[in-house]
């Protein structure tokens, strides 16, 4: 069958290093990645535990020119914006929430994970594709995006600063009870 094929090639490369920009799964996110691919009728095509980055992006907003100054899968305590490494393109402060991409062997059991991830709390996630495979995707909401570098300067006060990383750090929390709770719910299933 063509779905056993194709998690098959999935799962032989999934913790092998990746395209991904960190190369391989978040370790926070792998215990529901290797539950969702314990399953018969679905598997992972990629994911993100969530994540807090500075990151500078050029005029023309493409992502893959865009300059990475910090990333973290953890809560940051500290970060001093003076420290980095900025050049002369705007920089954000961006906290990101989990979000997963996998595909189901049918739209039945596409549907049972969506209202899987509801019951635990995340509010998007859906089918996204439903051509050759069906494609689903599931995210958290919870996510800051705020300039910080503009001109050649740092735009916002320690203060300010320093509250994006207190709730940009509940958010990431917030993300890791919802998926907790998504990987009972999967696990009981």
């Amino acid at each position: 069958m063509v779905f056993d094929k194709e998690k098959k090639k999935y799962l032989d490369a999934l913790y092998k290093h990746d395209n991904s920009r960190k190369g391989s799964v978040d370790d926070q996110i792998k215990y529901v990645v290797d539950e969702i691919n314990n399953l018969r009728d679905y598997y992972t095509t990629s994911s993100c535990a969530g994540r807090i980055v500075i990151i500078e992006l050029p005029i023309n907003g493409k992502k893959n020119e865009a300059k990475w100054l910090f990333t973290s899968h953890e809560a940051v305590k500290e970060l001093n914006l003076e420290e980095l490494n900025f050049s002369s393109h705007p920089a954000f402060f961006k906290q990101e929430s989990f979000i997963i991409h996998l595909c189901a062997r049918n739209l039945d059991s596409a549907n049972k994970l969506i209202n899987k991830a509801r019951e635990a709390g995340f509010k998007r996630g859906g089918i996204i594709s439903a051509n050759k495979r069906i494609m689903m995707e599931i995210l958290g909401t919870n996510q800051i995006t705020a300039p910080v570098y503009y001109d050649d300067k740092i735009m916002v006060s320690k203060e300010y600063f320093e509250l994006l990383l207190k709730i940009g750090n509940k958010n990431l929390e917030t993300s890791r009870e919802k998926l907790k709770k998504f990987y009972e719910l999967i696990k009981k299933a």
